[in-house]
């Protein structure tokens, strides 16, 4: 955590390599994860940014999330699926992604305004309506999803940061 907060994350596995802007951690797909605990603290909007490295695909690998909140996934198809849910209403976008490149990747989140939006390497790629409201104060997993089996991600994460209101940053 460089925000200052005091978030550090709990480390399984991941190893810290050289990544696109300077240091990564890298995902085996196998069980690596980062575990941080309290992060949301019931945020009614935010931001999440971070650049992503795919390295193997075919499979369903979740990139980061947190349960009954949010995740984004890799689907088998080679795309991105920014997931918003609480119980079972879920909203969804999908982003194609190729294996093997870096992309810069912002999901937010506004319950005011009612809507996530996910923009891909600075562009607003799609935006969503939402019924339900923002992440609950569970853990975030980073490499993984707390409550689920495999699905692991296998790639490189790099400069990582969650913004509160979309300035304050808090992790």
């Amino acid at each position: 955590d460089n925000s200052g907060n005091g978030l550090n994350g709990i480390i399984s596995g991941a190893t810290y390599t050289m990544g696109k802007v300077n240091g990564a951690y890298t995902f085996d797909g196998i069980d690596d994860k980062i575990s941080v605990p309290g992060i949301w603290a019931a945020k009614s909007k935010g931001t999440i940014t971070f650049w992503m490295y795919q390295a193997k695909g075919g499979t369903r690998q979740r990139v980061l999330g947190s349960h009954d909140a949010f995740e984004a996934v890799m689907e088998p198809a080679n795309y991105l699926s920014n997931q918003f849910f609480r119980g079972s209403s879920v909203k969804s976008t999908t982003l194609a992604l190729q294996q093997n490149r870096w992309y810069h990747i912002a999901m937010t989140w506004d319950n005011e305004l009612k809507q996530i939006t996910t923009y891909k390497d600075g562009l607003l790629y799609d935006k969503q309506a939402i019924n339900t409201s923002g992440p609950s104060n569970a853990q975030l997993l980073i490499g993984h999803r707390p409550g689920s089996s495999g699905g692991y991600f296998n790639g490189q994460l790099d400069e990582l940061r969650i913004y509160d209101n979309g300035a304050k940053h808090i992790f």
